[in-house]
């Protein structure tokens, strides 16, 4: 981990029940233990049975941990990491969270990492065989959760609201400024649009694009991480600056740091008029 972390740009610590980690309010893993703030895997519905284990051999249909690592004390807020090494079942399953809100279960929301290496590494220690040969994959924490078309324009109109009024927004719209919204799930795909073959880093799975047209009113990258709230992945739409096709390295750090410094918003609320009118606009 702290070799792995150093090429994150990240530094991360050990932690254990005994010596847990103040991650956002919740001590982990020593709360996700005693039952005070849950695991739950892929949905927030979904809580799992975890135990503390030094050999990861002993319960069935349980996500034993074997290690805890974070970054939660020299992460910038909202850009905190907390990982659980588990084996469930006899197979090694990195979780990872970067849960900074409550929800309704009280529960601390994990998924299993896409990075690769983190994965081939945990595989190895563990002495299974089962490796993933991409390079291309990575993660901010997590896959994100599915999105549907509600939530797609939520996550649009959460974004405008960072430089308009909720009544400019709806202007927008009625008067046609904004005519159509396109919604598609972008996970896979470059994310420079294969504007230079250096870089290969990926959108992680259920990553969404809601674009504007005509382009000028904006895009948004964005995963759903909880039932409100959103990590927004700050990719332009386009591409023009000459570097991205004639300096490898500048576009490569460009794309690692748009999709390593993403920003955690909770949705902007907005009523059924709003919804529906950005919703008659919305094409896949």
């Amino acid at each position: 981990m702290a070799s792995w972390g150093a090429g994150m740009k990240q530094k991360y610590v050990s932690y254990t029940p005994s010596s847990p980690v103040d991650f956002y309010g919740t001590k982990a893993p020593a709360d996700q233990l005693s039952g005070k703030y849950p695991v739950s895997v892929d949905d927030v519905n979904h809580e799992v049975a975890v135990k503390w284990s030094t050999t990861g051999q002993e319960a069935q249909n349980t996500y034993l941990i074997v290690a805890c690592y974070s970054d939660a004390t020299s992460a910038r807020y909202a850009d905190k990491h907390l990982y659980f090494f588990t084996i469930y079942n006899g197979k090694p399953v990195v979780l990872v969270t970067m849960q900074n809100q409550g929800n309704d279960r009280n529960n601390l929301g994990f998924r299993e990492t896409e990075n690769v290496n983190l994965k081939n590494g945990f595989n190895k220690i563990v002495g299974t065989s089962g490796t993933t040969n991409s390079n291309t994959a990575t993660d901010n924490g997590s896959a994100g959760l599915p999105v549907s078309d509600d939530q797609a324009v939520q996550a649009f109109y959460t974004f405008l609201r960072q430089h308009e009024e909720g009544s400019d927004i709806y202007n927008s719209f009625k008067q046609d400024e904004i005519q159509l919204l396109f919604f598609n799930d972008v996970s896979g795909k470059n994310v420079a649009s294969d504007v230079n073959k250096a870089v290969t880093r990926v959108f992680p799975k259920n990553t969404y694009e809601v674009r504007a047209q005509p382009h000028s009113e904006g895009q948004v990258y964005f995963q759903r991480i909880s039932d409100d709230t959103i990590r927004v992945f700050n990719v332009p739409d386009a591409f023009q600056d000459d570097r991205w096709t004639k300096n490898s390295a500048w576009a490569v750090a460009q794309a690692n740091n748009y999709m390593d410094h993403p920003k955690v918003m909770k949705f902007s609320p907005t009523d059924s008029t709003m919804l529906n009118l950005m919703k008659s606009k919305l094409t896949h």
